[in-house]
């Protein structure tokens, strides 16, 4: 991975470190890591196609106590949050990271652990936080990975961004999604805003204009997890944003002391038909 130029990268062929776990089913590649961003991969030996309810379990090394999680789609920009999972993890003290894949992720040829204090930007870890690498990854059989608590929810996958001018972030869609009356939305959000409005993008739409907003304005609550119910339908989204600061658009008054809003991660819950 990261075929960054401008800093030292570290790189380590095979797996040398040992973990102190046994691994029965590691995933093979080259092993790499970044002393200047905190971060490891393995860039995988084969392309490999992720299901969902599949469980990873990584062996972290450095000293983060905070993660986030990247499964790199053959193609995409090494340099770009996606696809990210999971959204911030904490690192136990054995460092051995689980978590159940909520969607499926295609073509995958990198997984990589990020740490120091801001990942990408927008996942913020904490000042203190130290770096992370990759020791191991092993794949276990999805009849066999652990429970999300959020199963009737899957991740959307997308490319996120996010403007520090503005204090906004978003997720540009994979692919053009309608949604309809009454699904679900769960976005876990970054950034300091209190309030925020949320705008679900439509296919060809002005992205300088605020169509089509939902919701109003909304509070932020403590877990900076917002939940809502969609009242209309809204056809061929190809971005969800999330918009802080004072006066979006000028039109929302959200205070002068708001702080901005990033959009970490984006599930949804169809509602049956």
């Amino acid at each position: 991975m990261r075929k960054e130029t401008g800093f030292a990268a570290i790189v380590l062929f095979g797996l040398l470190l040992q973990p102190s776990v046994v691994f029965s089913a590691t995933l093979s590649g080259e092993i790499g890591a970044s002393p200047q961003w905190g971060s490891g991969w393995i860039d995988l030996a084969n392309v490999r196609t992720f299901q969902k309810d599949e469980k990873l379990r990584l062996k972290v090394g450095g000293t983060a106590k905070k993660i986030v999680v990247r499964l790199l789609p053959r193609g995409s920009d090494p340099n770009q949050p996606h696809v990210m999972v999971g959204g911030v993890l904490e690192v136990p003290e054995n460092r051995v990271v689980e978590l159940a894949l909520e969607t499926g992720v295609a073509d995958v040829v990198q997984i990589s652990v990020h740490g120091f204090a801001k990942p990408f930007d927008l996942y913020d870890l904490g000042e203190s936080n130290g770096p992370a690498t990759l020791l191991a990854a092993e794949i276990v059989d999805p009849q066999k990975g652990i429970k999300t608590g959020v199963s009737a929810y899957h991740r959307l996958n997308g490319e996120i961004g996010a403007s520090a001018r503005w204090g906004s972030g978003w997720l540009n869609l994979s692919a053009a999604r309608q949604f309809h009356r009454g699904d679900r939305l769960r976005l876990k959000l970054g950034g300091t805003a209190k309030k925020i409005v949320i705008r679900l993008l439509p296919q060809g739409a002005d992205p300088n204009e605020p169509q089509v907003i939902v919701g109003d304005v909304t509070v932020v609550p403590d877990n900076r997890i917002v939940e809502l119910i969609l009242d209309t339908d809204v056809a061929d989204v190809v971005q969800i944003s999330v918009h802080g600061k004072s006066n979006p658009w000028g039109l929302y008054d959200l205070g002068a002391a708001n702080g901005p809003a990033t959009l970490l991660t984006c599930e949804e819950a169809k509602t049956p038909r």
